[in-house]
């Protein structure tokens, strides 16, 4: 252990780790996987190692573990002002920064908003906690800095990421030091089924190989094991894993034209039957169209595709008509047809810069030069 503590080098940091808690139901899990979602080329956060615990209390010994890594612990803890998005009215933003955002509310949004700040904020002070915005806290001991935020649309996560990353770096760099000697701790032991008993661990510093024999001890007991889980087929998984991510995120242009007489809901979800005038539709295609104002309309997601009452995934140019169920984002007013698009309008799939990229790096030989 000396001779690890000697080697060490202010430049060689290994990830900070980071615990979400919060109580049941607060979208834990939802916020975390919407940061995941915001670097999904590289399957985890830049630079960041974040354990999600739950939440009902049977779980407190968990809770309790995961908080005790916790590097975060050390600097002032940061409280995630959870679902704005829930607001009546609200405009959402995806993925903005909670300041570019709040900029574009009604009035009346704001005010609710204000007020149930003002209702988190009584709580705290009850408890002798000084509280306020992250984006105007100049004294991180003094106060706690909240970081309104939302799960379902990323809204508030960048600030709430760059909160995190800001105060890991400037607190606690000397923690951080990676180190070469093992240092591992169990997180959880589950039974798999077709693996056993297995242990959830977090490897805080040194390396930990397959074969390896480890040593787990209770009060009056030891025991020996031996790593069995081939890392070579978790890399594989997890190579298979960012695929499936980009697939999802992935969206193929289309142009689709709805079938005269051939809308059967109206309202969310919207099932209609539409031609492939243009390229391919795809399940998971968020869909748009063009308003008589030249504005672009949002109507939602492909979630089903059938023909002749069969599912299908992809339905390209040529193909035969084909029925589609559209589900409304949970950001965005759910759209219907005849009062926010017609049957008449033509239907694009909605295509980001992120997409594109997506699209020439992982699936160009999925789509034509024409496409």
């Amino acid at each position: 252990m000396e001779e690890a503590l000697q080697a060490r080098n202010e430049n060689d940091l290994r990830s900070p780790i980071c615990v979400i808690l919060g109580h049941v139901d607060t979208s834990k899990t939802k916020l975390l996987d919407k940061i995941r979602q915001t670097n999904v080329q590289d399957g985890e956060v830049p630079g960041l190692l974040v354990i999600d615990t739950p939440g009902h209390e049977s779980f407190t010994n968990l809770r309790s573990r995961g908080s005790s890594l916790c590097n975060i612990a050390k600097t002032p803890f940061v409280v995630a002002l959870n679902k704005i998005d829930r607001i009546y009215d609200w405009k959402a933003i995806p993925d903005a920064p909670i300041q570019e955002t709040l900029a574009h509310q009604p009035k009346h949004v704001i005010q609710e908003f204000e007020e149930r700040v003002q209702q988190t904020i009584v709580p705290f002070n009850e408890q002798g906690l000084n509280t306020i915005f992250s984006y105007e806290n100049k004294n991180f001991f003094k106060y706690v800095s909240l970081c309104p935020a939302s799960a379902h649309t990323g809204e508030g996560v960048p600030d709430l990421l760059h909160l995190l990353i800001k105060l890991t770096q400037k607190r606690i760099t000397n923690d951080l030091i990676y180190l070469s000697e093992l240092e591992c701790t169990v997180l959880e032991v589950k039974v798999i089924e077709g693996l056993g008993t297995t242990i959830d661990v977090i490897l805080s510093n040194g390396k930990l190989h397959e074969g390896d024999r480890i040593v787990l001890c209770g009060l009056n007991w030891s025991n020996c094991y031996q790593c069995l889980t081939s890392l070579q087929n978790t890399w594989k998984k997890l190579q298979k894993l960012v695929v499936v991510i980009k697939l999802q995120s992935a969206v193929f242009p289309c142009i689709l034209k709805i079938v005269p007489g051939c809308v059967f809901n109206k309202r969310n979800p919207v099932v209609i039957d539409v031609d492939v005038v243009e390229s391919q539709l795809r399940i998971g295609t968020p869909l748009c169209a063009v308003n008589g104002e030249k504005e672009i309309v949002l109507i939602g997601k492909v979630i089903g595709i059938e023909l002749n009452h069969k599912a299908k995934k992809v339905v390209h140019k040529g193909d035969p008509a084909v029925a589609i169920k559209i589900e409304s984002l949970v950001y965005e007013t759910p759209k219907m047809v005849g009062r926010h698009f017609f049957k008449k309008d033509q239907l694009y799939s909605r295509i980001t810069r992120a997409s594109i990229y997506i699209l020439k790096s992982t699936f160009r030989n999925d789509v034509t030069r024409e496409e």
